[in-house]
């Protein structure tokens, strides 16, 4: 290779994979840490689930009233009118339910995401490897196009390394929400 920009833009890009190469070791050691954290966060909103559903429950005296008037022979218009007027102090319960449930299938979708962006970092860097070994053999032109295309795999594999990072933090603060959680439901007996 003759002295050309092609120089200054290889040794930027060495730089670049050495700081993704860098960023990826750091996520592998959270990855490390995600199956445990995994398993612990899944189960803490399931745990949070089942109590705001225990508590839904223990507080509304649908079920009851709904047994009674079936074994009193409670007509249904009685029935759903009792329902009805039930319905309005329900709402929130339901809705607690329902966003408790929503957040569980968040945190399973991220960790999803987590593990799926980390595998195909994995992929970039080694295509980023293989392409900057390719540069050396190619000849001028092609080295320009075959750098373009590692600075764009790069800026893409950087982007999904800090994104899988925010991810996980993401994780945490979603498992310390759902603690409190659990600890209000408790408190609130």
């Amino acid at each position: 290779m003759q002295f050309s920009f092609i120089q200054p833009a290889f040794a930027f890009s060495l730089l670049i994979l050495l700081e993704l190469v860098m960023a990826y070791y750091g996520l592998q050691r959270l990855v490390g840490k995600l199956d445990s954290f995994a398993s612990k966060i899944e189960d803490m909103y399931l745990i949070l689930i089942f109590k705001q559903v225990v508590t839904f429950f223990s507080n509304n005296d649908v079920v009851e009233q709904s047994l009674f008037g079936s074994l009193a022979g409670m007509s249904d218009k009685e029935l759903l009118g009792y329902l009805r007027s039930k319905l309005g102090e329900m709402k929130q319960q339901i809705r607690g339910i329902g966003e408790g449930i929503e957040r569980f299938e968040n945190v399973k979708r991220n960790l999803s995401r987590i593990s799926s962006l980390y595998s195909q970092i994995k992929i970039f860097i080694v295509f980023i490897l293989a392409n900057l070994a390719l540069v050396i053999f190619l000849p001028n032109q092609a080295q320009l196009v075959d750098l373009g295309l590692v600075y764009g795999v790069e800026l893409v594999a950087l982007y999904y390394t800090f994104l899988s990072i925010v991810l996980y933090y993401k994780l945490g603060k979603d498992y310390s929400d759902v603690l409190k959680s659990i600890d209000s439901l408790d408190t609130s007996k």
